[in-house]
């Protein structure tokens, strides 16, 4: 699973972030959250869609969004040889909700 860290300005861990993920088609992947296990993280990517991807980095969007607050970043994601996991090319680890 890859997550990224929301923090606000003052790097206090969002909660309640409703989060979207895109690729360059469109589709919007289902990731899986639970606030509870790690509060202010939220999943970009998780393993349940290794099968979708190849060795080759596909490009996702993350948009997370509370109130009137929107974060957008890249993230280039692919998986292994025997389609196992999935695994994180490029990203920030943290975003910062403005």
């Amino acid at each position: 699973m890859i997550t990224v860290a929301v923090v606000d300005e003052m790097n206090v861990p969002v909660l309640g972030l409703t989060t979207v993920v895109k690729d360059d088609s469109g589709k919007v992947y289902n990731v899986y959250n639970d606030p509870l296990i790690f509060p202010g993280h939220y999943t970009v990517m998780d393993d349940n869609y290794t099968k979708e991807l190849t060795t080759q980095p596909k490009r996702f969007i993350f948009t997370g969004v509370k109130d009137s607050l929107t974060v957008n970043e890249e993230f280039f994601v692919n998986t292994d040889e025997c389609k196992c996991h999935v695994e994180k090319v490029s990203g920030p680890d943290t975003l910062i909700l403005r």
